[in-house]
């Protein structure tokens, strides 16, 4: 099968741009600050344990000999660990990620672009992921789908 991709950047990248909205919008359009203190902990230990999840994934990947690059079509079906929770949990942990850096920076308009983000992946990868998958997996996939939620 063939490489599909609908955009030339990848959630990594993604991901990148909107902490960096984040941080933009927390330098220059703070909004009302929410939480502090503590809380900018809470946010950093978020950051680090989407990041390490995100890492337990990839290996997964490398594991099962298939690709991780969206718009690559997958050699296994792969649901065994987080995947037995989220059909997508690599994307769940960017967005976990995500809440703790916007926890982190405290403001309100710091949650803003994590919406834009979710729409991105939602819109732009997985739905090309899962009609891939359906494609090259069939009733086992569909079944999973079935079993599993999207995201959580």
């Amino acid at each position: 099968m063939s490489e599909r991709r609908r955009t030339p950047l990848f959630p990594p990248v993604w991901a990148l741009f909107t902490i960096g909205m984040q941080y933009a919008l927390w330098r220059l359009l703070p909004g009302p600050q929410l939480l502090g203190g503590t809380w900018s902990s809470v946010g950093l230990a978020l950051v680090g344990a989407g990041f390490v999840l995100i890492l337990y994934c990839g290996g997964l990947f490398h594991r099962s000999g298939t690709t991780i690059e969206p718009g690559h079509v997958s050699e296994s079906l792969i649901i065994r660990g987080p995947y037995r929770w989220s059909r997508n949990p690599i994307y769940a942990s960017m967005l976990i990620a995500l809440t703790g850096s916007a926890i982190w920076f405290g403001n309100l308009t710091a949650f803003l672009p994590i919406v834009g983000f979710h729409w991105i992946i939602s819109s732009q990868f997985i739905a090309l992921e899962e009609e891939m998958l359906i494609e090259r997996f069939g009733d086992e996939y569909d079944e999973y789908r079935g079993k599993v939620r999207r995201w959580l």
